[in-house]
């Protein structure tokens, strides 16, 4: 089994850099999903460890050009559903709060 993990690492490094980070990411969102299953609560935060410094950039790249949209969305604490800011959810009737940022916690189950 070592082996072929060995090698499952060496065809990766091999894989264009943006696929590869793909990957990570889809691996360590399954693993939220599972532990949230496992034991029915949705910690939020989602950490990689370990990104080459050409990972790294990347994700620093994709940040800067969403932190503004992100800047104009709210993200409804009833319901969890994104719009613009300074509105009233309308899925929930205008009675549900909304937080600034889409990306803060709102309870809102992983998948």
């Amino acid at each position: 089994m070592i082996a072929i993990m060995g090698k499952f690492r060496r065809e990766s490094e091999k894989l264009p850099v943006d696929v590869r980070l793909q990957r990570r990411l889809a691996l360590a969102l399954d693993e939220a999903v599972t532990q949230e299953r496992l034991y029915d609560s949705a910690n939020g935060e989602v950490e990689v460890q370990g990104l080459s410094p050409a990972e790294y950039a990347l994700v620093k790249r994709w940040l800067a050009r969403h932190q503004a949209a992100d800047a104009a969305l709210a993200c409804c604490l009833g319901c969890g559903r994104v719009q613009p800011a300074g509105a009233f959810c309308t899925q929930c009737q205008g009675r549900q709060l909304l937080v600034e940022s889409p990306s803060a916690q709102v309870g809102a189950p992983l998948h």
